[in-house]
């Protein structure tokens, strides 16, 4: 075997590390490359990394989180969250790692308007639990009905880094759509009713439409298989017969059974709208 053929099969093997069946991946390798010192670092100042995150998320939106899992990789770890207070929204920032000194630089990171995003999206759903669920149902539906599945529990858990999600779906929403929204999110300090929320989304939707989008994500069910166009036809026409729908713009991206570990994208992706037949939108 010559020097190219070697460099060829050394490539296609670093290629298949980086790729694993959707059943089967855990979330290991999301976002790059485990680095075992930033592990080490990260659980000596574990209680500086609540520090971090508690005195940002007090100051900017009155409210203590619990950090649910972080990813350490090269002088960096991306760090998972949740509030205390009601109602749990999810999110995730970012502190550089210094291994020189062995510590944490005091700092809390994050892509401009992440957090916020992820709050108002969080809302959302709050306000339109029931209907979520009922939409949540549907795709149950088509995953019993079509070969297809979604992330397991673990690789949605440590995955979950911005916006509301699913297993099965997940909602964009910029915060600058919805100012009001985050503003009163910042300036409550007690739990939030779904009334409160809902009466404010109604309210501003009443005048103007807010830009979200809510994209169903699944997966190919059989080992190797490529995401398929046909399938992806026929999941979008059984979903538009879908009854009840709150106003956005929805999408179904299906994607092949390989996934990629650093994204837990497919390697292969088809995504069509879906155009509802009977609307009932608010």
């Amino acid at each position: 075997m010559n020097k190219k053929d070697e460099a060829t099969k050394e490539e296609k093997k670093n290629d298949n590390a980086e790729i694993v069946s959707v059943q089967d991946y855990t979330g290991e390798g999301f976002h790059g490359e485990y680095n075992q010192t930033t592990d080490r670092i990260v659980k000596r100042n574990y209680e500086e990394l609540e520090l971090i995150a508690n005195e940002y998320m007090q100051e900017n939106f009155k409210t203590d989180v619990e950090i649910t899992s972080y990813i350490p990789l090269e002088n960096i770890a991306v760090v998972l969250f949740k509030t205390k207070k009601e109602p749990v929204i999810h999110s995730s920032f970012y502190v550089m790692v210094d291994h020189k000194d062995r510590s944490l630089i005091h700092q809390f990171n994050a892509h401009e308007g992440e957090v916020e995003q992820s709050i108002v999206s969080g809302l959302y759903h709050y306000a339109y639990e029931e209907e979520f669920n009922k939409f949540n149902e549907k795709i149950e539906e088509l995953k019993d009905k079509y070969p297809v599945v979604s992330l397991t529990e673990e690789a949605h858990e440590k995955t979950y880094i911005s916006m509301y999600r699913e297993k099965n779906y997940y909602i964009s929403m910029s915060s600058l759509s919805v100012p009001s929204v985050l503003d009163f999110y910042k300036e409550t300090n007690e739990v939030i009713s779904k009334e409160e929320v809902r009466t404010m989304f109604e309210l501003i939707e009443s005048s103007e439409e807010i830009s979200k989008g809510i994209v169903i994500r699944l997966y190919m069910k059989e080992a190797g298989t490529h995401s398929d166009k046909k399938l992806l036809n026929n999941l979008i026409d059984d979903m538009s017969k879908f009854s009840f729908l709150l106003k956005g713009s929805y999408t179904i991206n299906l994607m092949s059974n390989d996934v990629l570990k650093k994204s837990g994208h497919g390697v292969e992706n088809e995504d069509l709208s879906i155009i509802f037949e009977n609307k009932e939108e608010k």
